[in-house]
């Protein structure tokens, strides 16, 4: 755990105020009332300063909720710093994007997060911490909880059956329906053989976010358009304990993702079609970080360079 940031001895410091404060032409048991108000105010926002003239700055809530949650400073060869519009960030940077484990902290809302990234995105196991306090830790998809993304999946949600439906193939619907009879809304699809789909439908398909789980225990959590995987989506293959997170279209990856393998290696690139296809960063543990090319799944290795026991 990293050491508390010792504070400069002469610094400006700025407390946090809430907001709808008296108007001055109001009377003056109303301005004694506003400034007892303003002295308790200031007395329960003691740990909640910004220090302006340290950087990265920092407030005293986050450096108390830091020692209290025991977050760690994890050191990277690929950690970079980078500031920008107002916002701090130290950590893993891989393709211009913040991809890894990161700290950022942005001087516009005075919020920090502590961290799992993914395309500039907390995406990942993270703690977010808002200059009053508050605390959301947990798992982040596209940088928001999971539990907001895919409310749903939560043991409390009211699904609001609306209807069931059972259909010749075996397959059974439970869920909302729109004006048309079409499923619109939140369901739960069941196959005959046990695959299940639990998410967001409109126009009789899978659209918005939703979980599939097969018949063979592989799961799906992401993004669906017209039925079909596509967009951010994280994949885990039960058998192998294999798992991809990144984009997908038409049910396969396309785009920027990180597959990472039963072994522990990690391939951090693009894809196309489903393959490795173009720029990566190869990762094996107790290896440095390796960057190749790809084209159709085949790796492009320049005879000079590597041997073939270099070989992903």
């Amino acid at each position: 755990m990293s050491q508390k940031p010792k504070l400069p001895s002469s610094r400006k410091v700025y407390p946090v105020t809430n907001s709808g404060e008296a108007s001055p032409t109001q009377t003056q048991y109303i301005e004694s009332s506003k400034t007892i108000a303003q002295d308790k105010q200031q007395k329960k926002n003691d740990d909640i300063k910004l220090i302006t003239d340290e950087y990265p700055p920092v407030t005293q809530e986050i450096i108390k909720l830091k020692e209290k949650l025991q977050l760690v400073d994890k050191i990277s060869l690929s950690f970079k710093e980078i500031e920008k519009e107002d916002v701090y960030f130290y950590g893993d940077v891989i393709f211009n994007m913040k991809c890894g484990f990161g700290k950022q902290f942005n001087k516009n809302n005075l919020t920090y997060y502590q961290g799992e990234f993914m395309m500039d995105l907390f995406h990942g196991k993270g703690t977010l911490i808002y200059q009053d306090g508050t605390i959301k830790q947990g798992v982040f998809f596209q940088g928001r909880l999971v539990e907001d993304v895919f409310p749903f999946l939560q043991p409390s949600y009211d699904l609001k059956l609306d209807s069931f439906q059972n259909f010749p193939n075996g397959a059974n619907f439970t869920g909302l329906l729109d004006g048309n009879g079409k499923k619109s809304g939140v369901g739960k699809y069941i196959w005959k053989d046990g695959s299940t789909y639990f998410g967001e439908f409109s126009d009789d398909s899978f659209n918005g976010y939703g979980q599939m789980t097969f018949a063979n225990g592989n799961t799906y959590l992401g993004e669906w358009r017209q039925g079909q995987m596509d967009g951010i989506g994280h994949f885990i293959w039960k058998t192998n304990h294999e798992e991809y997170i990144g984009q997908y279209k038409r049910n396969k990856k396309n785009g920027f993702g990180k597959n990472k393998f039963s072994d522990g290696r990690k391939y951090i690139g693009y894809f196309r079609d489903g393959q490795f296809d173009g720029q990566a960063i190869l990762q094996k543990k107790n290896h440095l970080d390796k960057i190749s090319f790809w084209q159709n799944g085949n790796q492009i290795v320049e005879p000079t360079q590597y041997t073939c026991e270099d070989n992903f």
